[in-house]
């Protein structure tokens, strides 16, 4: 049994209770897809943190760019989602 943590961060702005609803919905289309031996582990975790650093305008659903942030976070989580079935599965991981 092993214990998965996943720590994802950006340069972006984007206020806490947003990163935690774009967090939330990739979460569930990525990690929330993988089983090991039709088990889940209660210590999985997957945390994201936003350094503010990029000074762009606030990313909310209603900005431009949100559909853009959502997309690359998705993709960064699906890669690690697939790496971790890969690790399971006694394959490197590249």
């Amino acid at each position: 049994m092993g214990t998965m943590l996943a720590f994802v961060t950006t340069d972006a702005v984007i206020e806490p209770e947003m990163l935690n609803l774009a967090l939330k919905d990739v979460t569930n289309k990525t990690f929330n897809c993988i089983t090991i031996d039709g088990d889940t582990s209660t210590n999985d975790m997957v945390l994201t943190m936003a350094s503010g650093k990029a000074d762009n305008e606030s990313l909310t659903p209603d900005h431009q760019d949100w559909e853009n942030f959502v997309e690359l976070l998705t993709q960064t989580c699906e890669d690690l989602a697939r790496m971790i079935a890969r690790d399971v599965k006694g394959n490197k991981a590249d």
